[in-house]
């Protein structure tokens, strides 16, 4: 939301420039946000593959950067810099429109997968030895994801109890 209201002070170049500095400002608290909570994601999805997920976000976020900028340069040689206002609108609204929409088709997914008291148990089995120090980071489609010092003996031990 505060990337699409960022539009609206952007739009107003012609009337202050400090109305274009605000715009900017809450643009890139709006894109750092989202790409800190993007790369939280990435992380808890698949901790071990997280290098390599985030390098190919990283790769589709710049082609992305790149349509945008091809776009509003051809916007701006049509509609002006209004219409650049409404190009980035529009995605920010698109971009909305499909977090609302994906959020709501996914409501409880964590305890959607899991069975009753799955996740209680597994934290109170975490205190004890061998998994003394490990924390639990998510429950993924039904299997607890573990850090520890020594990880792969953790996962181990953690996968034998799931099945």
């Amino acid at each position: 939301m505060l990337m699409l209201a960022a539009w609206v002070p952007i739009a107003f170049l012609d009337t202050s420039l400090w109305f274009v500095v605000l715009g900017v400002i809450m643009i890139d608290l709006a894109v750092q946000a989202v790409h800190v909570t993007n790369q939280s994601l990435i992380i808890a999805t698949r901790p071990e593959a997280a290098s390599r997920l985030i390098g190919g976000y990283m790769v589709f976020y710049s082609i992305g950067s790149a349509l945008g900028a091809i776009g509003s340069t051809a916007v701006y040689a049509r509609a002006g810099w209004i219409g650049v206002c409404f190009l980035g609108a529009g995605i920010s609204s698109v971009a909305l429109l499909f977090w609302v929409i994906t959020v709501s088709r996914a409501p409880g997914q964590l305890t959607e997968r899991c069975r009753p008291g799955r996740q209680q148990r597994f934290t109170q089995s975490l205190a004890a030895p061998p998994f003394a120090g490990a924390r639990v980071r998510a429950m993924d489609g039904g299997r607890l994801v573990v850090r520890s010092t020594n990880e792969t003996k953790v996962r181990e031990q953690v996968s034998a109890q799931t099945q």
